[in-house]
C-alpha cells in the first residue's frame, strides 16, 4: 500500500537484479548487504542460457566467489521469511567447504 499497483506490477515484470535492489535498497544503501556476488551469479546465468562460443571462458569461477555467492544468499534469507532459510544455506556452503576443499 505504500505504491501505486502500476508501478508495483512493473516490478513485479523486472529481472532479478531491479527486484533485489528494490526489495533490500535500504540494507544496500546501508552496507548491511552486498549483491556484487549475486551480479557475478546473474552474469554466469546469462551466458549459460546465451551460449556462445566464448561461454566457457565465461563460465570460470573461483572457490572463493562460489562461497561469497552462498554468503551473499544467505544474508538476503537472513531478512525474509520462508523458505530456504539463512541457516540451510550456510548448511550448504558447509558442506561444500568440508567436501571439496578441506
Amino acid at each position: 500500500k505504500k505504491i501505486e499497483s502500476f508501478h508495483y506490477q512493473s516490478i513485479d515484470r523486472s529481472e532479478l537484479m531491479p527486484k533485489l535492489m528494490f526489495c533490500f535498497k535500504e540494507e544496500i544503501v546501508n552496507k548491511n548487504i552486498d549483491i556484487s556476488r549475486i551480479r557475478e551469479l546473474v552474469k554466469f546465468r546469462n551466458s549459460a542460457i546465451h551460449y556462445r562460443i566464448e561461454t566457457p571462458k565465461k563460465l570460470k569461477i573461483s572457490t572463493e566467489d562460489l562461497i561469497g555467492i552462498w554468503s551473499q544468499i544467505a544474508s538476503i534469507f537472513s531478512l525474509i521469511k520462508g523458505e530456504p532459510t539463512e541457516h540451510y544455506i550456510k548448511e550448504l556452503e558447509n558442506d561444500f567447504v568440508d567436501k571439496w576443499i578441506l
